[in-house]
Order: structure tokens, then C-alpha cells, then sequence
């Protein structure tokens, strides 16, 4: 039998991301929403205080369902959209909810957010766990990993985070991480007594975490490459 079409059938933004919504708390300025489907939340956002609202989203249908709820809609991703087609002026405010594991280089594309936004801007990000208890058991007790329509394992996502690696490309792309959203659940609160980190680790099937804009961290240099750099210096002549 021939697999479908991996695409969705679906328009997303059609639930509000109650995790986001709770790591943002208070809102102030003006808001990109980057992958913002239909923007079921958007009336949820500016209430919280969000000025001004701007949609990004690369379905035409989802924009125009959307364009009533945003004051700028475009129809358009982060790699071809440009900072004056959405509006021209920085953002205080930036969401990115299930957008980063659908794209090829999810890691230009927080460098591309980093650039949109405003000195102490914020960025809201979520993206699957890949330390999910579930999915660590059937890869390792079964064997299995199977792509499905969609949830964690959706067939369109195409980059994969755990915890250290979304704060590690959030802080190389100028983003420093200032809060991870905690399990709400009944199981989740009594493993955090324990360990918070564990809990969140493990029993999550989504990352979310809030950032500030910051300074991008600098890669350290390869080790041969400093070991080169410092044989270059042990040679040069002293200076007279």
C-alpha cells in the first residue's frame, strides 16, 4: 500500500498552545507569529497586551481564515519573508510554536528571528522532545520508529531537539534562554519534587521555553585550529 502524501490535511492554529500562552504571561508590543495557521489565538495574544499582531505562515488558505484576527497577515516562511513585508519594524515579541522541527535549517531561522526583533525581545519557542519517555522506549525496547499523520512523531517533522540542543542553538543564534515551561500534570508536579529537570525531561512530549534576545555566543575554535594559531605564535620573532 502506498504511503499518502507526507502533508497534512489540517490547517494549523486552529488550538491555542496553552504552554506558550503560559511562559509568555504578559504581552507588551508588537507580536510576530510565525507558523500562525488560522490563529485561533490571536484574540488570547492581544489581550494579553499584544499592540500590534503580525501572522506569518506559508498556507494562502490559513492567512486568509487568519487575516481578520492579525492587523498584517503574510503568506510567506522565514527563509523568503523579509522584515518590511511584515511590517518594518522590529518585534518586541516573537512566537515560534511547532514551527522549527518542519524546517530544513531551523538554526538560520532563529539567526533570521534574532535579526527581526527588538533589543530585549522575547521568543517564544515549542517544538517536540525527543528525550519523551515514549518515544526513548520504543526506539530502544522495540525497536520501532515510525513516522504517523500526526503528534510527536508527524511526518513532516524533519528536525528532532532535546532540551540541551534547543538551548544550545537558541543561545548560538543570539536567544538566552529565561524560562522552560513545567509539567502541569499530576504525574509531572510529583517527579519535579524530585528532580524538575528530570520530569521535564523525560515526561514531556513537548519542549517550551522562553527567551531574550542576547548577544550570539561565539563557537569556540576547533582545537587544531588554535593548536595551529599557537604554533604560528610560539615562531614568530619577538618584537624588539
Amino acid at each position: 500500500m502506498s504511503r499518502p502524501p507526507l502533508q497534512q490535511s489540517f490547517l494549523y492554529g486552529s488550538m491555542d498552545n496553552e504552554e506558550v500562552l503560559r511562559g509568555l504571561g504578559g504581552i507588551d508590543g508588537r507580536l510576530l507569529d510565525v507558523g500562525s495557521g488560522v490563529g485561533s489565538w490571536a484574540p488570547r495574544l492581544r489581550a494579553a497586551g499584544a499592540r500590534e499582531l503580525v501572522a506569518l505562515d506559508p498556507s494562502a488558505q490559513a492567512i486568509a481564515a487568519a487575516s481578520d484576527r492579525y492587523d498584517v497577515a503574510v503568506v510567506g516562511t522565514i527563509e523568503d519573508a523579509t522584515l518590511a513585508q511584515l511590517g518594518g519594524r522590529p518585534f518586541d515579541v516573537i512566537v515560534a510554536a511547532d514551527v522549527l522541527e518542519h524546517l530544513v535549517d531551523p538554526w538560520r531561522a532563529l539567526r533570521t528571528l534574532r535579526s527581526w526583533a527588538a533589543p530585549d525581545a522575547l521568543l517564544a519557542v515549542s517544538v517536540p522532545n525527543l528525550r519523551f519517555y515514549r518515544l526513548v522506549g520504543n526506539l530502544v525496547l522495540r525497536g520501532q520508529f515510525e513516522y504517523e499523520p500526526w503528534g510527536v512523531r508527524d511526518w513532516t517533522h524533519l528536525r528532532w531537539f532535546t532540551r540541551a540542543s534547543l538551548a544550545h542553538a537558541l543561545a548560538a543564534s543570539g536567544w538566552a534562554p529565561q524560562r522552560w515551561v513545567t509539567s502541569t500534570t499530576l504525574k509531572g508536579r510529583l517527579l519535579a519534587r524530585v528532580s524538575e529537570q528530570l520530569a521535564n525531561d523525560f515526561l514531556r512530549q513537548q519542549l517550551t521555553v522562553v527567551a531574550r534576545a542576547s548577544a550570539p555566543r561565539q563557537p569556540r575554535a576547533p582545537e587544531s585550529t588554535w593548536l595551529a594559531r599557537s604554533r604560528e605564535r610560539a615562531s614568530a620573532p619577538a618584537a624588539r
